[in-house]
């Protein structure tokens, strides 16, 4: 076993930041760092907010595109009401085979308070199956 540890400076906010990997060889841990040194240019913390903001852009994409409601609340209950929307409308994409969005969207347009999907955001893991087999009786 070899460990990779090198400093390098993110393009992004100009932080210094270690990154650490561990390699089954010598040999891997030389290539790895070489390759590391190339393409690591962004500081996990950095990386953190892009995939964030990537993740907000998707929800956007597709609450327009579906034609979900927007929700009230303030701006951090709305956002990460939005999270947790997002991944129930996913979830039920997924069960459905994308078959019957239009009644997943009515459902889901009937919850326009934030506060409804972060107060049941633990329910919201096992309610898709439930939805769906009301859905598939109806």
């Amino acid at each position: 076993m070899a460990k990779v540890k090198i400093e390098l400076f993110c393009k992004e906010c100009g932080k210094e930041f270690t990154h650490s990997h561990v390699c089954a060889s010598r040999g891997d841990a030389d290539s790895y760092e070489e390759w590391a040194l190339k393409n690591i240019k962004v500081c996990p913390d950095c990386r953190k907010k892009e995939q964030q903001e990537e993740r907000l852009k998707q929800i956007e994409k597709n609450t327009k595109e579906f034609g979900l409601v927007d929700l009230k609340g303030s701006e951090r209950q709305v956002k990460w009401a939005l999270e947790i929307r997002h991944k129930f409308f996913e979830v039920m994409i997924n069960i459905t085979k994308g078959s019957n969005i239009d009644k997943i969207v009515t459902i889901i347009n009937n919850f326009e308070d934030s506060v409804f999907w972060i107060e049941n955001r633990h329910d919201l893991e096992v309610v898709p199956v439930k939805v769906y087999q009301k859905m598939k009786e109806d």
